[in-house]
């Protein structure tokens, strides 16, 4: 069960820091930044589709695009690359935009090897890609944090990726 986080930036900085331990976490309508920290392979990888699924679900306002922190993500096998893919299913069927940001080179030569690359926007850094967020909605305030950070306890984790679909089912 890899640790994962629902980010904001923290002061005037460029540090983006998980939500549910800062209160001065910022986020933005309309945006998700996701940290995954954890090689994306066949043991957890649909627990990556399963969260990012439930933050699209009944989003108020609506999620238009999901930054994805890879940065932990040194490792990923076929099965985290064929979860990505659907996961850009996901997105793309819910009218989401996918972008990864701080995606490490060895990875980033897998996705370019699946086709993955021409699927999803990637960054340099997490402060990027929601600068490209904010230029394409212009006039975004901060928004409210959530009353309940996403983070479900271990137990609740474990009960969804039991009752979860056979992997090669959608």
């Amino acid at each position: 069960m890899p640790y994962t986080a629902v980010l904001g930036r923290t002061g005037e900085t460029h540090a983006y820091r998980d939500i549910a331990h800062y209160r001065d976490a910022e986020t933005l309508p309309g945006l998700v930044v996701y940290r995954f920290d954890a090689p994306l392979f066949f043991a957890n990888a649909d627990v990556l589709r399963t969260e990012l699924r439930r933050l699209m679900t009944g989003a108020d306002p609506p999620v238009r695009q999901i930054v994805l922190d890879t940065e932990a993500i040194y490792d990923m096998d076929t099965t985290g690359a064929e979860v990505l893919h659907r996961v850009a299913d996901d997105c793309d069927q819910a009218g989401v935009r996918l972008s990864l940001a701080r995606t490490r080179t060895p990875v980033r030569t897998l996705m370019r090897d699946t086709g993955l690359d021409e699927r999803i926007r990637f960054f340099h850094h997490v402060a990027d890609a929601v600068a490209a967020y904010r230029a394409e909605h212009p006039g975004l305030e901060p928004g409210q944090r959530p009353t309940h950070p996403h983070r479900r306890s271990l137990l609740d984790r474990l009960r969804a990726l039991l009752n979860r679909p056979p992997s090669g089912a959608s």
